[in-house]
């Protein structure tokens, strides 16, 4: 099991003819994760969870709030297969 707090920056509207406004993604994701390995030198693995607390805000060029708005707890799935050879 794991949780952890996330905050990611990301930009909208990169293009120069207009200018950018900036966004932020706020999280808790909270998660179970499990392995299986059949064999030494391959592995399954996975989590499922949820994501807690989650908040959006955009901000424009000048770093202005233009809008703040918190979101519902969300699923969250995930699986990875690796081999080595």
């Amino acid at each position: 099991m794991s949780f952890r707090c996330e905050k990611q920056r990301f930009v909208l509207n990169a293009d120069a003819a207009q200018p950018a406004e900036d966004g932020e993604n706020q999280g808790a994701p909270l998660l179970v994760n499990a392995e299986y390995s059949p064999r030494p030198a391959s592995a399954n693995s996975g989590f499922v969870g949820t994501a807690l607390e989650g908040r959006l805000v955009l901000e424009d060029a000048n770093g202005d709030r233009i809008s703040e708005s918190d979101y519902d707890s969300t699923l969250l799935v995930g699986m990875t297969f690796r081999t080595r050879f």
